[in-house]
């Protein structure tokens, strides 16, 4: 088109100036913007893909959480030894991993 007049060099180079509006909240971003600066909406469609990618990331992790969940509360379910099962919950307790049911119930 610009070599048949149609549009001009200055016509190109203001359209990759423009600034790109964000399709959810109207807000102005800069041309290279990938998601809004206001809202986090995604506005590329590589943006869209990393995003699903981390979901997926994710979801993948959460899996692998919680087969090791599964397991050990099968483990803990053969313990027999009441001590043990104590000197493991106060190891899961004090490493972060388990909080006390009181804590949790306040988020």
């Amino acid at each position: 088109m610009e070599a048949r007049g149609i549009i001009t060099k200055d016509h190109k180079l203001s359209s990759e100036l423009k600034s790109k509006q964000c399709p959810n909240c109207s807000e102005p971003n800069k041309p290279d913007s990938r998601f809004c600066a206001k809202c986090r909406m995604v506005l590329t469609y590589d943006a869209y893909n990393e995003t699903l990618e981390e979901q997926k990331a994710k979801e993948d992790r959460i899996t692998i959480i919680e087969k090791q969940l599964q397991t050990l509360l099968a483990a803990l379910g053969s313990m027999a030894d009441q001590k043990r099962i104590d000197e493991l919950s106060n190891a899961l307790f004090e490493s972060g991993i388990l909080k006390p049911a009181i804590e949790e119930n306040m988020h």
